[in-house]
């Protein structure tokens, strides 16, 4: 997949994470798909990879075929997280897991308003 190959290269590319990471995310997906929910994909490769943990976010304009049951996604959200922060898993999933929230993701004016949603949301979810 494009996408992931390039997101995973941005990663690399900061230094976040090891090649192999790359790799492993799509030895992930052979495996089982990370199709969550309705248009969510949730990639992810193996923590012993990652230098630092980040997660990296992609929304398109068109959904994509994901996986081999034809399932569409328009938000990717690439994880690299270090084995002893997987809490943050965790918070990420209890924001998606609301279709209002998704909904307000996709609507995002800019990164910016991306980024408020989403740590806004988390700081409601931890209350």
């Amino acid at each position: 997949k494009e996408i992931i190959e390039k997101m995973g290269h941005v990663l690399f590319n900061h230094g976040f994470v090891k090649l192999e990471c790359i790799k492993s995310v799509f030895e992930r997906e052979e495996m089982n798909s990370t199709c969550f929910k309705k248009h969510i994909a949730i990639p992810h490769g193996l923590p012993e990879y990652v230098n630092r943990s980040q997660i990296i976010f992609a929304r398109l304009r068109e959904p994509i075929v994901w996986d081999q049951s034809g399932n569409e996604v328009r938000l990717i959200c690439l994880l690299a997280i270090k084995s002893e922060e997987t809490t943050v898993v965790n918070d990420l999933f209890k924001i998606l897991k609301h279709k209002e929230n998704v909904d307000a993701l996709m609507k995002a004016k800019n990164v910016e308003s991306f980024v408020d949603i989403i740590c806004n949301k988390n700081f409601e979810n931890m209350r």
